[in-house]
């Protein structure tokens, strides 16, 4: 049986967090040599903490804005154009693929 209640204590929690294999993954990120020359950490390649996250939309790809009388509307995140995380981090590749290729 499948649900789609959340895994794990975040509701940004999926199958790859909730079994700590991005925890692994991050790390590989991290190792690599342009995260060493920008100082970057297994953490900045998470899009739920600061650090490597788009800080705009605070790492959703995307913005809410509340409307009075209307349905709420929906935007891509202009900052990072949907990608969750800060255009620096996805600079960093590991076999021609950044953080978010691995992801997707």
């Amino acid at each position: 049986m499948v649900s789609q209640s959340p895994i794990g204590k975040s509701s940004r929690s999926n199958p790859v967090t909730y079994v700590k294999a991005y925890d692994d993954i991050r790390k590989l990120y991290a190792d690599q040599q342009l995260s060493k020359i920008k100082g970057f950490e297994p953490k900045h390649f998470s899009f739920n903490i600061e650090g490597g996250r788009c800080e705009t939309c605070k790492g959703d790809g995307y913005l809410t804005v509340e409307m009075q009388f209307l349905a709420d509307v929906t935007l891509t995140c202009d900052e990072c154009g949907g990608k969750r995380f800060k255009r620096e981090v996805l600079e960093v590749t590991y076999q021609d693929k950044n953080i978010l290729n691995c992801l997707t």
